[in-house]
């Protein structure tokens, strides 16, 4: 795992700590969370995204049958 050394203002710090604290996380633990989501987001894969706008036609609506009758115990 590597170490970054980083600068900050010290009210920018000590709201790092606070927050850090309040999600019950260490400091090192609380920024690599902020940093994986700001970061290095969630995405969809390429090949779903590729499929984006390739639908041709139109969607039809299943008819909506009775519900199913409860069986008797």
């Amino acid at each position: 795992m590597s170490q970054v050394t980083i600068y900050l203002p010290d009210d920018l710090e000590a709201g790092l700590r606070r927050a850090a604290e309040r999600a019950q996380r260490s400091l090192s633990a609380f920024v690599a969370d902020v940093l994986r989501r700001d970061v290095q987001p969630s995405r969809w894969p390429k090949s779903f995204l590729d499929t984006l706008g390739t639908w041709e036609g139109d969607l039809e609506r299943p008819a909506d049958p009775p519900p199913d009758e409860p069986e008797a115990l």
